[in-house]
Parts: structure tokens; sequence; C-alpha cells
């Protein structure tokens, strides 16, 4: 999650069985074989109840919907290199920036409540065009 908890950085999770998970809460989950951690940014309505959107801080695109069954739980402190601190709740970014995430936000959201397979296509396909812009400007 870039600066918020750099990569390597050692982790607390509150281990438990919530499903009431907020914006701006850091999670950890297992959407495969891997723990990820990142930030809650909205949660499923509709047909996507159940599920959260989550994204890394220096990401535009979210990541594909996760099960809230596959939420370990929230991250509650990082080990900075000086000792414990408690995680923030607030996602920085540049206007810029800002405007994108929530530009792909509410289009994702808004899949997110009619079929979360829809919502999931639109975010693969949106970070594979991600991955070939970046690609491009190396």
């Amino acid at each position: 999650m870039g600066s918020t908890l750099p990569n390597g950085s050692r982790i607390r999770i509150q281990i438990n069985r919530r499903t009431d998970y907020r914006p701006g809460e850091i999670l950890a989950f297992l959407p495969c074989r891997q723990v990820v951690v990142h930030r809650v940014v909205a949660r499923g309505r509709g047909r996507g109840r159940g599920h959260l959107l989550t994204r890394g801080d220096s990401l535009v695109v979210p990541d594909p919907p996760v099960d809230r069954t596959r939420v370990l739980g929230p991250v509650t402190e990082v080990d900075g290199g000086d000792g414990w601190i408690p995680v923030g709740r607030r996602e920085p970014g540049t206007a810029l920036g800002s405007w994108a995430r929530r530009v792909v936000l509410a289009v994702t959201a808004s899949l997110l409540v009619a079929s979360p397979e829809a919502a999931k296509l639109l975010v693969d396909g949106l970070r594979r065009l991600e991955a070939t812009t970046q690609a491009r400007r190396r």
C-alpha cells in the first residue's frame, strides 16, 4: 500500500468474524493463496451485497470484488521500525489521482450492484489497460 504500509511491513491483524467493514478501513484478506492488505473503498449493495471493493492507496483501479468471507480482519497497527503505530483511516492522494479513483470506483461500484462477476471483469480489463499504459511509459 505504498507509503501507508510499505511492502514487507510487519502488521497486526485483528482476526474476527465482523462483516460490517467500512470505507477507509485497512483489511487483510485472502483472495487466493496470498494475503493482500488494502483499504476498503466501497461496500456492495444489491446483488453485490456480501462483497467489498478494496484498493491499494497508490492505485487507481480497485481490486476485484472481495467476498466478505475471505476477510481475515482489519489491520490495526504497523511496525514502522520504531515500534508499533496505529494505521490511519484516511486515503492520501492528489486531486487528479483522487478524481480518477472516484470515477473508476463509481463505475465499478455501480456494476457491483448488478453483478459481482461483471464488476470483476471490468476490474480485470482496467488492470490490463493500466499495466499496458505503465509499460509504454517505461
